[in-house]
C-alpha cells in the first residue's frame, strides 16, 4: 500500500513536470503576436498540443480497454500532421500504439477514432463533428475560445502568451469517458 502511494506521488509529480515543461516550451513570441491565440499563424508549432494530447489519452479512461489509440486530426496540412506523427512515433511502444489519421470532411471522421483534434481554423465545423460522433466515446479537443460551451471536451487557450488547456468534464463524461482528477486540477478552469 505504501509503495502504491509512492508510485502515485511520483506519477503526479511527473505529470506536473511534463505540463510545466510543455508550458515553458510554448509557442514562440512571433506566433503569439497575433490578436487571437492561434489564428493565421504560419507553420504552427504543435509541440505543446501533442505532448498534452498524449497525456490526455493516458489519463482518460475509455469504456473499453484501449492499447491502440487513433488520433484523428481535422486537417490536410502536412505541417500540422508532422507534429502528431512525431508524437505517435516517439510515444508508441510494444504495448501501446498511436495512429494518426487526417480528415478534411467533418462528415467522414475516420472509424475507430479515440480523440479528434480540431485546429482553430476548422472550429466552425465543431457542431458538425459532434453530430457525426453522436454519443461515441471520443475525446474532442479544440483550440478556440468558447469551444467548451459548444461541446468540446478540452480546449487549448493562450494566457499571458503561454499555452494552457481548459476542460469540460461534463462533455467528456457525457461521451462515456472518465478523466483523471489530476487533469482536471491542472486545467486552467479547474
Amino acid at each position: 500500500m505504501l509503495l502504491s502511494k509512492r508510485i502515485k506521488s511520483i506519477f503526479y509529480k511527473g505529470l506536473a513536470l511534463v505540463v510545466l515543461l510543455a508550458i515553458g516550451f510554448g509557442l514562440s513570441p512571433e506566433a503569439n503576436s497575433k490578436k487571437t491565440a492561434f489564428e493565421d499563424v504560419p507553420d504552427r508549432d504543435y509541440t505543446f498540443h501533442t505532448i498534452m494530447i498524449y497525456n490526455f489519452m493516458r489519463y482518460t479512461q475509455w469504456p473499453e480497454e484501449v492499447n491502440d489509440y487513433v488520433v484523428s486530426v481535422l486537417t490536410n496540412d502536412p505541417g500540422t500532421l508532422r507534429y502528431f506523427k512525431r508524437m505517435a512515433a516517439t510515444r508508441s511502444s510494444s504495448s501501446t500504439k498511436y495512429e494518426i489519421t487526417a480528415f478534411d470532411n467533418p462528415t467522414k471522421i475516420p472509424e475507430g477514432a479515440h480523440l479528434v483534434f480540431i485546429p482553430e481554423e476548422k472550429t466552425v465545423l465543431l457542431e458538425t463533428v459532434l453530430q457525426q460522433l453522436g454519443d461515441k466515446p471520443v475525446l474532442v479537443v479544440t483550440e478556440k475560445s468558447g469551444s467548451l460551451k459548444r461541446g468540446s471536451g478540452i480546449n487549448f487557450v493562450m494566457k499571458n502568451n503561454k499555452p494552457y488547456y481548459e476542460l469540460n468534464k461534463g462533455a467528456i463524461e457525457g461521451r462515456g469517458l472518465k478523466v483523471s482528477q489530476r487533469l482536471v486540477d491542472l486545467s486552467l478552469n479547474r
